[in-house]
């Protein structure tokens, strides 16, 4: 029995980088939906604008998390046999 320790390697670097970049995703996302509730708290600026500013912003941060979901979906689905 022998380990194949490049395959090794490249399993781990690339789960490393996997979960990185969800990590990155998910706090995109939080960081973006925080904003936009900070823009309307704000009373400064005008309506439409900070209207705008929020639409944008909360738009942004449900579209990514709703990335990380479907990543976490694919991951299942990647790993649970009975769906192959």
């Amino acid at each position: 029995m022998s380990i194949d320790w490049t395959s090794l390697i490249v399993v781990a670097v690339v789960t490393i980088a996997a979960a990185a970049l969800v990590s990155i995703i998910m706090a995109s996302g939080a960081r973006l939906l925080d904003r936009a509730h900070i823009r309307s708290l704000e009373s400064s600026g005008s309506e439409s604008s900070r209207h705008l500013a929020f639409s944008a912003d909360r738009a942004g941060g449900i579209v990514l998390l709703g990335l990380v979901g479907l990543l976490v979906l694919f991951g299942l689905w990647l790993v649970i046999p009975f769906f192959h």
